[in-house]
Protein backbone atom coordinates (compact mmCIF):
# COMPACT_ATOMS: atom_id res chain seq x y z
CA UNK A 1 0.00 0.00 0.00
CA UNK A 2 0.92 3.67 -0.62
CA UNK A 3 2.91 5.06 2.34
CA UNK A 4 6.07 5.11 4.41
CA UNK A 5 7.69 2.64 6.50
CA UNK A 6 10.24 1.76 8.81
CA UNK A 7 12.03 -1.66 7.95
CA UNK A 8 14.98 -3.48 9.13
CA UNK A 9 17.01 -6.60 7.64
CA UNK A 10 14.41 -8.30 5.12
CA UNK A 11 15.54 -11.97 4.16
CA UNK A 12 13.84 -13.17 1.32
CA UNK A 13 13.06 -16.57 -0.52
CA UNK A 14 13.33 -17.28 -3.79
CA UNK A 15 9.94 -17.08 -6.29
CA UNK A 16 8.87 -14.92 -3.49
CA UNK A 17 8.43 -11.49 -5.09
CA UNK A 18 7.45 -7.49 -3.70
CA UNK A 19 4.93 -5.82 -5.42
CA UNK A 20 4.86 -2.17 -4.23
CA UNK A 21 2.96 1.30 -5.94
CA UNK A 22 5.45 2.57 -7.05
CA UNK A 23 8.79 4.39 -5.83
CA UNK A 24 7.11 7.75 -5.47
CA UNK A 25 4.62 6.02 -3.58
CA UNK A 26 6.28 3.73 -1.20
CA UNK A 27 9.43 4.58 0.80
CA UNK A 28 11.20 2.64 2.96
CA UNK A 29 12.77 4.29 5.77
CA UNK A 30 16.17 1.81 7.14
CA UNK A 31 15.75 1.42 11.12
CA UNK A 32 19.19 1.26 12.03
CA UNK A 33 22.84 2.71 10.20
CA UNK A 34 24.34 -0.20 8.76
CA UNK A 35 21.49 -2.47 7.93
CA UNK A 36 21.51 -4.63 4.66
CA UNK A 37 17.27 -4.61 3.74
CA UNK A 38 16.82 -7.22 1.03
CA UNK A 39 18.81 -9.97 2.04
CA UNK A 40 18.78 -13.19 -0.98
CA UNK A 41 21.54 -15.96 -0.13
CA UNK A 42 21.64 -18.87 -2.57
CA UNK A 43 25.05 -19.75 -2.21
CA UNK A 44 26.63 -21.45 -4.87
CA UNK A 45 24.03 -20.42 -7.24
CA UNK A 46 20.29 -21.42 -8.05
CA UNK A 47 16.97 -19.86 -9.52
CA UNK A 48 15.82 -16.97 -7.43
CA UNK A 49 13.05 -16.01 -9.87
CA UNK A 50 11.36 -13.64 -8.64
CA UNK A 51 10.68 -9.51 -8.82
CA UNK A 52 11.65 -6.71 -6.47
CA UNK A 53 10.11 -3.16 -6.66
CA UNK A 54 7.90 -0.59 -6.97
CA UNK A 55 9.83 0.88 -3.69
CA UNK A 56 11.90 3.93 -2.21
CA UNK A 57 14.98 3.24 0.04
CA UNK A 58 15.48 6.72 1.71
CA UNK A 59 18.06 7.00 4.00
CA UNK A 60 17.98 11.01 4.89
CA UNK A 61 19.60 10.07 8.67
CA UNK A 62 20.21 5.95 8.68
CA UNK A 63 24.17 5.83 7.29
CA UNK A 64 26.17 2.66 5.91
CA UNK A 65 22.75 0.94 4.48
CA UNK A 66 22.64 -1.11 1.79
CA UNK A 67 19.76 -2.09 -0.28
CA UNK A 68 19.37 -5.42 -1.83
CA UNK A 69 22.13 -8.32 -1.86
CA UNK A 70 21.52 -11.38 -4.43
CA UNK A 71 24.32 -14.07 -4.07
CA UNK A 72 24.25 -17.19 -6.47
CA UNK A 73 20.88 -15.78 -8.05
CA UNK A 74 19.57 -16.56 -11.24
CA UNK A 75 16.64 -14.32 -12.89
CA UNK A 76 16.06 -11.63 -9.99
CA UNK A 77 14.77 -8.88 -11.46
CA UNK A 78 14.93 -5.47 -9.79
CA UNK A 79 12.54 -2.46 -11.18
CA UNK A 80 11.10 0.62 -10.65
CA UNK A 81 13.35 1.48 -7.39
CA UNK A 82 14.61 4.18 -5.95
CA UNK A 83 17.84 4.24 -3.86
CA UNK A 84 18.21 7.65 -1.86
CA UNK A 85 21.38 7.71 -0.04
CA UNK A 86 22.09 4.34 0.66
CA UNK A 87 25.90 3.10 0.32
CA UNK A 88 25.53 0.30 -1.47
CA UNK A 89 22.06 -0.06 -3.66
CA UNK A 90 22.73 -3.47 -4.99
CA UNK A 91 24.95 -6.04 -5.17
CA UNK A 92 24.78 -9.41 -7.27
CA UNK A 93 27.58 -12.10 -6.66
CA UNK A 94 27.72 -14.84 -9.15
CA UNK A 95 24.83 -15.96 -10.79
CA UNK A 96 23.19 -14.52 -13.58
CA UNK A 97 20.13 -13.97 -15.74
CA UNK A 98 19.56 -10.57 -13.76
CA UNK A 99 17.69 -7.68 -14.67
CA UNK A 100 17.67 -4.06 -13.46
CA UNK A 101 15.31 -1.92 -15.21
CA UNK A 102 14.34 1.66 -14.38
CA UNK A 103 16.36 2.45 -11.26
CA UNK A 104 17.45 5.10 -10.19
CA UNK A 105 20.09 6.67 -7.43
CA UNK A 106 20.91 10.05 -5.80
CA UNK A 107 21.94 11.42 -2.70
CA UNK A 108 20.67 13.74 -0.03
CA UNK A 109 21.32 16.87 1.67
CA UNK A 110 23.55 14.85 4.06
CA UNK A 111 24.59 11.78 2.01
CA UNK A 112 26.00 10.30 -1.28
CA UNK A 113 24.69 8.73 -3.63
CA UNK A 114 25.11 4.84 -3.82
CA UNK A 115 27.44 2.20 -5.78
CA UNK A 116 26.35 -1.00 -6.76
CA UNK A 117 28.17 -3.92 -7.83
CA UNK A 118 28.05 -6.93 -10.10
CA UNK A 119 29.73 -10.11 -11.18
CA UNK A 120 31.72 -12.59 -8.90
CA UNK A 121 33.96 -12.35 -5.75
CA UNK A 122 34.95 -16.31 -6.34
CA UNK A 123 38.20 -15.41 -8.60
CA UNK A 124 37.85 -19.15 -10.30
CA UNK A 125 33.85 -18.37 -11.35
CA UNK A 126 32.16 -15.52 -13.70
CA UNK A 127 29.23 -14.11 -12.92
CA UNK A 128 26.17 -12.40 -13.58
CA UNK A 129 26.17 -13.70 -17.31
CA UNK A 130 23.59 -12.47 -19.70
CA UNK A 131 22.10 -10.42 -17.03
CA UNK A 132 20.72 -6.73 -17.98
CA UNK A 133 20.60 -2.95 -16.50
CA UNK A 134 18.03 -0.83 -18.11
CA UNK A 135 17.19 2.82 -17.87
CA UNK A 136 19.47 3.28 -14.87
CA UNK A 137 19.44 6.82 -13.81
CA UNK A 138 22.48 8.37 -11.21
CA UNK A 139 22.33 11.86 -10.04
CA UNK A 140 25.12 13.23 -7.72
CA UNK A 141 24.54 16.38 -5.67
CA UNK A 142 26.85 18.34 -3.58
CA UNK A 143 27.40 15.49 -1.03
CA UNK A 144 29.22 13.37 -3.84
CA UNK A 145 29.11 9.40 -4.87
CA UNK A 146 30.38 6.25 -3.38
CA UNK A 147 33.33 5.65 -5.33
CA UNK A 148 32.99 4.20 -8.48
CA UNK A 149 29.60 4.18 -8.99
CA UNK A 150 29.12 1.04 -10.46
CA UNK A 151 31.54 -2.24 -10.53
CA UNK A 152 31.65 -4.98 -12.62
CA UNK A 153 34.06 -7.74 -11.48
CA UNK A 154 34.38 -10.90 -13.84
CA UNK A 155 31.27 -10.06 -15.26
CA UNK A 156 30.59 -11.88 -18.74
CA UNK A 157 27.82 -10.93 -21.73
CA UNK A 158 25.98 -8.58 -19.97
CA UNK A 159 23.99 -5.69 -21.63
CA UNK A 160 23.88 -1.92 -20.00
CA UNK A 161 21.22 0.12 -22.43
CA UNK A 162 20.76 3.55 -21.45
CA UNK A 163 22.52 4.41 -18.30
CA UNK A 164 22.30 7.94 -17.76
CA UNK A 165 24.36 9.59 -15.27
CA UNK A 166 25.20 13.59 -13.73
CA UNK A 167 27.50 14.84 -11.28
CA UNK A 168 28.36 18.23 -9.63
CA UNK A 169 31.34 17.24 -8.54
CA UNK A 170 33.82 15.57 -11.10
CA UNK A 171 35.96 13.72 -8.83
CA UNK A 172 34.85 10.24 -8.81
CA UNK A 173 34.66 7.27 -11.69
CA UNK A 174 31.01 6.36 -12.91
CA UNK A 175 32.47 2.75 -14.43
CA UNK A 176 34.91 0.59 -12.95
CA UNK A 177 35.60 -3.22 -15.21
CA UNK A 178 38.01 -5.04 -13.76
CA UNK A 179 39.40 -8.91 -13.26
CA UNK A 180 38.20 -10.36 -16.67
CA UNK A 181 35.29 -8.83 -17.41
CA UNK A 182 33.97 -10.02 -21.30
CA UNK A 183 31.64 -8.80 -23.76
CA UNK A 184 29.73 -6.36 -21.45
CA UNK A 185 27.71 -3.85 -24.03
CA UNK A 186 27.26 -0.48 -23.50
CA UNK A 187 25.06 1.71 -25.35
CA UNK A 188 22.93 4.84 -25.84
CA UNK A 189 24.23 6.16 -22.43
CA UNK A 190 25.27 9.85 -21.90
CA UNK A 191 27.92 10.00 -18.66
CA UNK A 192 28.87 13.50 -16.93
CA UNK A 193 31.55 11.91 -14.35
CA UNK A 194 35.31 13.05 -13.49
CA UNK A 195 36.48 9.62 -15.26
CA UNK A 196 33.80 7.70 -16.98
CA UNK A 197 35.02 4.42 -17.46
CA UNK A 198 38.20 2.59 -16.01
CA UNK A 199 39.56 -0.54 -17.03
CA UNK A 200 41.97 -2.30 -14.54
CA UNK A 201 43.28 -6.37 -13.97
CA UNK A 202 42.60 -5.40 -10.55
CA UNK A 203 43.73 -8.23 -7.86
CA UNK A 204 43.25 -12.06 -7.49
CA UNK A 205 42.97 -12.79 -11.52
CA UNK A 206 45.89 -11.89 -13.43
CA UNK A 207 43.81 -11.15 -16.41
CA UNK A 208 42.31 -7.46 -17.65
CA UNK A 209 39.01 -6.61 -18.86
CA UNK A 210 38.09 -7.82 -22.53
CA UNK A 211 35.84 -7.37 -25.17
CA UNK A 212 33.57 -4.92 -24.47
CA UNK A 213 32.16 -2.41 -26.33
CA UNK A 214 30.41 1.19 -26.06
CA UNK A 215 28.74 2.01 -28.65
CA UNK A 216 26.30 5.80 -28.72
CA UNK A 217 28.03 6.24 -25.72
CA UNK A 218 28.68 10.17 -24.70
CA UNK A 219 31.23 11.40 -22.33
CA UNK A 220 30.90 15.10 -21.19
Amino acid sequence: AVGTYKVGALFLKPGVGTYCAGKNDVQLIPSANGVQIFNLDLGTGGGANMDLGGFSIQCDTATDVKGILGIGCNRLNLFDIGFFGCDENFRFDGGGWNRVVDCETSGSLTRPSGSFWVGSSDDTKYGNVFSVIENYQVRVTTTGTVNPACTFRRAVAMKIDNLIASSVVFDSTLLLLENDCQGLRFTGSCVGFGVGAWFRKGTGVDKAPIFNSFTDFEFD
